[in-house]
C-alpha cells in the first residue's frame, strides 16, 4: 500500500485502469488501486494529554507546555512524547509534504488581566499561529480551545505548544489535550498560503 495525493491517485487510475475495451485491466491493478485509496484515506493522528493540574510560572518568554500522558499515536507518521510536550510528524516517502491539523483544548487559572498566549512551534521555531486569553482571577477557570492547519515540506516536523504570560504570573493548567492529524493532500504543490491557518482561540 502507498499513501498518495489525490492527483497521483487519479494518474494511477488513468494509467492502470483503462476503459478495458482491450481487456488490459488485471486483478492486480484493481487490488493495488483499492489498497492505495484505502491507505491514502485512512486517518492518521496522535495526541498527548494532561492529568491533574500543572502549575507554571509564566513570563513573556514562551515555554513548552508539559503533558503527562500519550493519548494515541500512529507511528511512524505520528510519534508522541508527553514528557517533552512534543508531537513528531513524519512525512511518508510517497508524499511531497503533509497538511496537518492541530487541536488544543483545556482550562487554565490565572490572575485577572494576565494575558496567556498559546503559540504553536515547529522544529523549535515559532509559527505565526497563536491565540491569547486573559485570566479571570483566583478560582475562575478560563476555557481555551483552538484549531490550526499547518503545511510543511519538512520530512520530519516536531511540534510543541508554548505558553507565555504578560504580566509575569503563576498560571495553572488543567485537562489540556494537544492533538495532531494529517489531512489528505490533493496535489504535489503547496497550497496558495504556506504555513498555516488559525481558526480561533
Amino acid at each position: 500500500m502507498t499513501r498518495r495525493t489525490t492527483h497521483d491517485l487519479l494518474a494511477q487510475a488513468n494509467a492502470t485502469l483503462p476503459d478495458n475495451t482491450s481487456e488490459l485491466i488485471t486483478a492486480a491493478d484493481v487490488r493495488a488501486m483499492v489498497l492505495d485509496i484505502l491507505d491514502t484515506l485512512t486517518p492518521v493522528y496522535g495526541g498527548i494529554g494532561m492529568t491533574g493540574s500543572v502549575p507554571l510560572a509564566l513570563t513573556s518568554t514562551p515555554i513548552i507546555l508539559p503533558f503527562t500522558l500519550n493519548i494515541v499515536e500512529h507511528p511512524p507518521d505520528w510519534v508522541m512524547d508527553a514528557a517533552a510536550g512534543t508531537l513528531t510528524r513524519n512525512v511518508p516517502a510517497s508524499l511531497p509534504g503533509v497538511v496537518s491539523r492541530f487541536y488544543l483544548s483545556g482550562i487554565f487559572f490565572g490572575q485577572a488581566n494576565t494575558d496567556v498566549t498559546f503559540q504553536l512551534f515547529r522544529n523549535g521555531a515559532a509559527t505565526p499561529w497563536r491565540g491569547v486569553q486573559a485570566g479571570r482571577g483566583t478560582g475562575r477557570g478560563v476555557s481555551a480551545a483552538f484549531t490550526i492547519i499547518d503545511y510543511t515540506l519538512d520530512p520530519v516536523a516536531v511540534y510543541d505548544m508554548r505558553v507565555s504570560g504578560v504580566p509575569s504570573n503563576n498560571v495553572t493548567f488543567q485537562n489540556v489535550t494537544f492533538i495532531g492529524e494529517n489531512i489528505h493532500l490533493r496535489a504535489n504543490t503547496p497550497p496558495p498560503v504556506a504555513g498555516g491557518f488559525h481558526l480561533g482561540l
